[in-house]
């Protein structure tokens, strides 16, 4: 809700969760008064003058204000606090567990990635209850990286364990993982070029400093008074669903090494083996979970981890490779698989506990900017 309505922001959020309605992984909005489903009764007085308001035409109001936004809510909170307590048991979470959620936060990224992509077209956001869809990068247009060139995905600029919340369990595709969810949409914005240079530059200081990409902190801009994607820097100013990949990964990091980035973080030169055997050099800012003290873990993901991370966006992995390491690794085996059994025990001890609460509508979450 805008609080202050001489300053309304809460409109840019929402047009955030329209470009990215029915994403499964990213929050979604709750509607007061779906137009196919009768409304609930509302405890509405009459008026000191005897008026009663219609409650179905509240409701309606309610859906279509754009100083207001009801958002799904998620019964287990938010990330940072499971890590922490992770941490402070020194409990190692299992191989299984991280290319499960890897693959809740890839999901989210590909939701931005292609804005409206996932959405019933037929639906309209103010009215309709929008069926969520697990989202891939599989037959979508071609987003492989080059210095200004993709203009339709949405960077978050924010995506840390604070706003990744956890939902439930359920027989498929989250029986090991509950529901993960990149939530808080308020600073999120789609990229492009022609944005004038002294917002570009502005761009530079959105989201905590503790997670802010190469893309906002490169040498580069040292070099430029003018709009760095002009001069078709690599890094700086290249914003991109490749900085949502980059903040992900860094929340797998922490999952890994049950630590915090180091601060200001320094990148580390790296030789990696790319797909066809050729040998690159690359600079990384995950070169840590590569270390030998994390070998329990599976080596494939912390190198995909490691390889999120690189300063220069063309190094990061495209979606559609790592939706190919998704496939291969992620997939669950079965309950007669005792590895991914034991998985499954542990992340229902981590994430389980009682089964939190059916929110009425009362309980939906409400944003406030």
């Amino acid at each position: 809700m805008d609080l202050n309505p001489m300053s309304p922001r809460i409109w840019k959020e929402i047009h955030a969760h329209m470009a990215t309605a029915g994403a499964q992984h990213i929050i979604q909005q709750v509607l007061i008064h779906p137009e196919h489903k009768p409304g609930m009764p509302l405890p509405i007085r009459a008026s000191a003058q005897g008026r009663r308001y219609d409650e179905e035409e509240i409701r309606r109001e309610l859906d279509n204000a754009m100083n207001i936004l009801f958002i799904e809510f998620m019964g287990r909170g938010r990330f940072d606090d499971y890590i922490a307590s992770a941490a402070q048991q020194k409990e190692r979470f299992p191989s299984q567990v991280l290319w499960q959620i890897f693959d809740c936060l890839f999901r989210g990224v590909c939701g931005m990635a292609y804005p409206e992509a996932f959405r019933n077209r037929g639906l309209d956001f103010f009215k309709d209850d929008i069926p969520q869809t697990r989202e891939t990068s599989i037959n979508m247009p071609d987003c492989r990286f080059y210095p200004g060139s993709w203009e339709a995905s949405i960077v978050h600029y924010d995506i840390d364990t604070v706003n990744v919340l956890i939902g439930d369990f359920d027989k498929t595709e989250h029986n090991i993982v509950p529901l993960i969810k990149i939530a808080d949409l308020g600073l999120a914005t789609p990229f492009y070029l022609g944005i004038p240079w002294d917002k570009m530059w502005a761009r530079r200081k959105v989201g905590k400093s503790s997670i802010y990409p190469p893309e906002a902190t490169s040498h580069e801009w040292d070099y430029h008074e003018i709009h760095p994607s002009w001069l078709r820097c690599m890094t700086g100013g290249n914003y991109g669903y490749w900085t949502n990949l980059y903040q992900i990964a860094l929340i797998m990091w922490q999952l890994i090494t049950l630590c915090r980035l180091e601060m200001p973080p320094q990148p580390v030169p790296w030789t990696v083996e790319r797909e066809d055997g050729t040998l690159q050099a690359v600079w990384t800012y995950g070169e840590r979970v590569l270390d030998a003290a994390y070998n329990d873990i599976d080596v494939e993901l912390r190198e995909l981890v490691a390889m999120c991370m690189c300063d220069n966006p063309e190094h990061r992995p495209t979606l559609e490779v790592i939706e190919g390491y998704l496939d291969k690794f992620a997939k669950t085996s079965g309950p007669e698989d005792p590895e991914e059994q034991a998985a499954q025990d542990w992340a229902r001890r981590i994430f389980g506990g009682p089964p939190p609460p059916q929110p009425s509508m009362s309980m939906a979450g409400l944003a406030f900017i």
